[in-house]
């Protein structure tokens, strides 16, 4: 098998002859590793051993989220809320690369606090619509 650049089907990277017939996956990258991205590609590989690749049956896209594999909002919701208990990315604000300040700004923002002109006007303030800027 040749090298691969950037994208790849899956026929270029499934061997159905691998594993004893079962078939397996026998991807080629065109670089080694960095050290931090050896762990994540491990739990990639881990991830993608468990998938297989039915080569009689059409192609389809199936919704996992319900048993009848058909897609709904409410599925969704229960997907998500079940995956992830805090939808709130707290650990990307207060983080140690980034300025207090700016961590600061961005917690008020996303909870609503931040006095934007909307917020302001919902407050019942009366400022004008114009550029700070160019005063226009």
């Amino acid at each position: 098998m040749g090298k691969i650049e950037g994208e790849a089907w899956v026929a270029d990277i499934w061997d159905p002859l691998a594993e004893g017939g079962w078939g397996g996956w026998n991807p080629c990258f065109s670089r080694a590793f960095n050290d931090w991205e050896v762990e994540e590609t491990e739990r990639f590989f881990e991830w993608l051993h468990g998938k297989r690749v039915l080569g009689d049956v059409d192609d389809m896209v199936s919704w996992t989220g319900t048993k009848s594999g058909k897609f709904s909002v409410k599925s969704l919701y229960f997907a998500l809320e079940a995956g992830c208990p805090s939808l709130f990315p707290s650990s990307c604000i207060w983080n140690v690369c980034v300025q207090p300040k700016i961590s600061f700004f961005t917690w008020e923002a996303m909870w609503g606090k931040v006095l934007t002109l909307d917020i302001v006007q919902k407050r019942g303030w009366a400022l004008e619509n114009r550029c700070f800027m160019c005063l226009e």
